[in-house]
């Protein structure tokens, strides 16, 4: 990108702990229980290149989405945010970076399974749709006492135990 003339670099996602926090919002407690259960008994081993060019594939891929919403329905809702709402976003930054630019020559890196999502979105987006994806809501009263009472009841715990251990 230094080596061409007049070429700059223009970070389009959006910030990684939006869409993690928006990703944790869209679900249940019972749901997140399923989705950790999910990964904590999935085996994973290292993809070969031929395994990884099968997911060029678009009906593998979508024959592996399929089956993996029909065990966890709770990853639709994840997809939805980690793929749907960022190929809205990018599509927008994108369309921005053009508008910007003197020359609208624009190389665009991204995932292959954000390609057809931007395609989608490109030229339809408009300021007031990404605004709503920005912003993550403020969690709910319930989950602020259950945190700050896990977290005080493990403080607790330690000082006892120390204490115990140290006074006896």
């Amino acid at each position: 990108m230094k080596k061409i003339p007049g070429c700059k670099l223009f970070l389009g996602d959006r910030p990684i702990q939006i869409t993690i926090a928006r990703a944790f919002q869209s679900l249940s407690m019972y749901e997140i229980g399923q989705v950790l259960y999910h990964l904590s008994k999935t085996n994973t081993k290292p993809l070969d290149k031929y395994e990884l060019e099968k997911y060029k594939d678009k009906q593998f891929v979508q024959s592996q989405f399929d089956e993996i919403t029909k065990e966890v329905p709770a990853f639709k809702k994840i997809f939805h945010v980690f793929v749907d709402e960022r190929d809205r976003c990018l599509a927008f930054s994108l369309q921005e970076c053009v508008r910007s630019v003197q020359n609208p020559r624009v190389l665009a890196v991204v995932g292959m399974g954000h390609v057809n999502g931007i395609a989608k979105y490109y030229g339809k987006m408009k300021q007031e749709d990404i605004m709503p994806l920005l912003l993550v809501r403020p969690p709910p009263l319930y989950s602020i006492i259950i945190r700050k009472g896990l977290k005080f009841t493990f403080y607790f715990l330690l000082f006892s135990f120390f204490y115990r251990l140290f006074f006896g």
